[in-house]
């Protein structure tokens, strides 16, 4: 069994008469992951969500069986007949962590729907998780002063949310490690002198 830390993202859209489902799927017996955005109508049973999300799995691995085959071919001139997998799909509810009937709509099912399984891939189901839309911070940042992020958030509030404060003297590169010193929680921060010339 692999490991559980996977998330499935699902968010009503259009003014909830559609639902959006996000997830990244590992191709089993490669190193590639590929993401899944799916745009199903709420009143859709989940049964056919499921079929069209199967449909998309399938072609996405048929596409890195040919692409390993052919790259295989030309490495040892091999060939390899790779059959279909048989590809599982499971939603278990929130209650009591039984499998959803495949004829609930997509709106009662994800939003009772605490696990996605695709093949023993376990993924955590978040409905209409936060999402940061936009972050920045203010052009110039002063000494002594108040300083807030500018935050664009779906799905949350930014009052809800929760800020750590971090600066380091000098951003590294790729393979180095850049350190960071924690300075505040909080919604806003106060920088002081010593902050002055640092990377926030």
């Amino acid at each position: 069994m692999t490991s559980n830390n996977r998330t499935c993202f699902v968010f009503d859209k259009e003014n909830s008469t559609k639902i959006l489902i996000q997830i990244v799927y590992e191709i089993p017996s490669t190193n590639i992951s590929r993401q899944f955005n799916l745009l199903r109508s709420m009143d859709e049973p989940v049964s056919k969500t499921i079929h069209r999300l199967i449909a998309n799995i399938e072609n996405a691995m048929i596409k890195e069986n040919k692409s390993k085959k052919r790259h295989q071919k030309e490495l040892m001139g091999v060939t390899s007949n790779t059959e279909k997998q048989l590809i599982v799909v499971e939603l278990f509810d929130i209650n009591n962590d039984q499998p959803i009937d495949g004829n609930q709509t997509n709106q009662q099912a994800w939003r009772n729907c605490q696990r996605l399984s695709i093949n023993e891939q376990f993924y955590n189901v978040e409905y209409n998780a936060p999402v940061v839309i936009r972050f920045r911070f203010p052009e110039q940042i002063l000494t002594n002063t108040i300083t807030t992020a500018f935050v664009e958030i779906d799905y949350g509030e930014y009052e809800s949310s929760l800020f750590d404060w971090y600066v380091t003297d000098d951003i590294k590169t790729i393979n180095d490690h850049t350190q960071w010193t924690h300075i505040h929680h909080g919604l806003f921060c106060t920088f002081h002198d010593e902050h002055v010339n640092k990377f926030v």
